[in-house]
């Protein structure tokens, strides 16, 4: 492992807030280019590129019954807990990307950054409930990612 920090942003950007992931980063990369940054649609992708960092940041659109762009910070643990409820927005999640890299013994320190959707319906455009809080969610993720980096 010779990366500290990966920052990954998950989702379709043509699904509405399922792309806050990806454009979240988009938005990142300008703001913090200390850090590495990748999008990716689908989650199984990440088996082979987490291994080669100390630490990496899995930002997503989730279900976690909460106002929509209410944004959460997650163990892995917390994140499979929360697996029962749907929290995922993907057909291969978060509790299965973590339960993988726990069987292969991958011991790069997992967090996620979990936005609540509101509307996952077709269409580039996030849900009016995420372009209202838009620079609050900014501002939450770019702490957070931050706040990591210095630890």
């Amino acid at each position: 492992m010779s990366n500290d920090l990966l920052v990954v942003g998950v989702g379709n950007v043509l699904r509405g807030d399922d792309g806050v992931g990806p454009k979240l980063v988009a938005e990142l990369k300008f703001k913090n280019s200390t850090v590495e940054y990748l999008i990716v649609t689908d989650l199984f992708s990440l088996i082979d590129i987490v291994p080669q960092y100390r630490r990496v940041m899995i930002i997503d659109a989730v279900r976690m019954q909460a106002l929509p762009g209410t944004v959460k910070l997650f163990s892995p643990q917390d994140a499979i807990l929360q697996a029962n409820s749907r929290t995922s927005t993907h057909g291969f999640g978060l509790a299965e990307l973590i339960k993988l890299l726990a069987a292969l013994a991958i011991a790069t320190d997992l967090k996620i950054i979990g936005i609540q959707v509101g509307d996952i319906e077709f269409g580039q455009e996030l849900s009016q409930s995420l372009q209202e809080r838009w620079e609050e969610i900014v501002t939450q993720v770019a702490r957070m990612v931050s706040g990591e980096k210095l630890q």
